[in-house]
């Protein structure tokens, strides 16, 4: 069959139009995430177990006598303040009459903007997440942060390990541009959402930060290291 040269072109027009078109976002499941429910001594921060299945170990390490900031909803009280803008919502047995799980729970991103409300600059900052609040009921529902989203603070204080998770923020200057970063957050949730007039609100996230931390050497770079300290030691003269 012969085809004529307009047909060719009104073809590649078509697939060029179609090119275009944005597909529709693959719905996230809780298969695709890396979910780190607040499980850890009073339900602060991470259990080593859930950490560790995670694939995660702690990159920072932090004590009460670091730079600790004040994090939180925008007010004269805050160093950082939070705004948070929710985002696509990718499974929610709510809307079915199902109460989530945290086999099948809610999960939601959204975009985070964090300002330097501190009058100074800051360097090297971390956004630790202490908390998945529970809205204080006595079965607590599962609230957690997609492991894939954040690293790990390892954090100490009157004899008590604790395992945040942190998202660095980098520098941020005292005003103007570079006071403020955007941040992805990911929520988890395995148990109804609090509702007031009709309205259902994710559950608040306990949020602080701190710019004193150390850096945890990977473990390979920890070997190497230890490796290098061994061959100094035996070539020195005995």
């Amino acid at each position: 069959m012969r085809v004529s040269p307009d047909f060719v072109r009104r073809f590649l027009l078509l697939l060029a139009v179609l090119a275009t078109v944005p597909l529709p976002a693959r719905a996230v499941t809780i298969g695709d995430t890396n979910p780190l429910f607040f499980k850890g001594p009073d339900g602060y921060g991470f259990a080593p177990a859930d950490v560790a299945k995670a694939g995660l170990a702690p990159l920072f390490e932090a004590d009460p006598e670091d730079g600790w900031l004040v994090a939180g909803k925008k007010s004269p009280k805050v160093d950082l303040a939070i705004s948070v803008d929710l985002q696509q919502v990718y499974k929610d047995p709510n809307r079915k009459g199902k109460k989530p799980t945290a086999a099948n729970p809610l999960i939601a991103d959204s975009v985070w903007t964090v300002s330097n409300t501190s009058g100074e600059a800051l360097q090297d900052v971390l956004l630790v997440f202490t908390l998945g609040n529970t809205s204080g009921k006595k079965s607590k529902k599962p609230v957690g942060l997609d492991g894939n989203l954040v690293d790990i603070l390892a954090y100490s204080n009157d004899g008590v390990d604790y395992l945040f998770g942190v998202v660095s923020l980098g520098d941020l200057a005292a005003e103007g541009p570079g006071s403020s970063v955007d941040i992805d957050v990911r929520y988890i949730v395995g148990g109804r959402l609090a509702r007031n007039g009709g309205q259902s609100f994710l559950p608040r996230l306990g949020t602080s930060a701190v710019t004193g931390y150390t850096q945890v050497p990977e473990p390979t770079t920890a070997a190497l290291l230890a490796l290098g300290l061994f061959a100094l030691a035996a070539a020195r003269p005995r």
